[in-house]
């Protein structure tokens, strides 16, 4: 594209269908073994640098939050452990 200088390209999805390669593919599959190795990457650090991350961790906590129901209490205590995105936000209000 930018030999020719084109800026961008616009693509008519209206015709688009999924061939049997696309619908046979383990999509679910594919998510559930990639995701431990994408939560390390963000939990441990890596020497790539990613302007995204916030986003990432907010889709992460969105995750999260909805795998796992936070008003449910907690076992020792008895009271609601809140949801992912309430912790990382208080995190960040520390911090910062």
């Amino acid at each position: 594209m930018i030999v020719s200088g084109i800026e961008e390209k616009v693509l008519d999805e209206t015709c688009v269908q999924p061939t049997d390669a696309d619908l046979a593919y383990d999509w679910i599959g594919n998510f559930v073994d990639i995701l431990p190795r994408i939560r390390n990457i963000h939990a441990h650090g890596t020497s790539m640098l990613y302007p995204n991350v916030l986003r990432t961790f907010d889709i992460v906590s969105d995750l999260i939050n909805q795998l796992y129901r936070s008003d449910a209490p907690l076992q020792s205590s008895g009271e609601s452990r809140g949801s992912l995105t309430d912790t990382i936000t208080k995190a960040w209000a520390t911090i910062g």
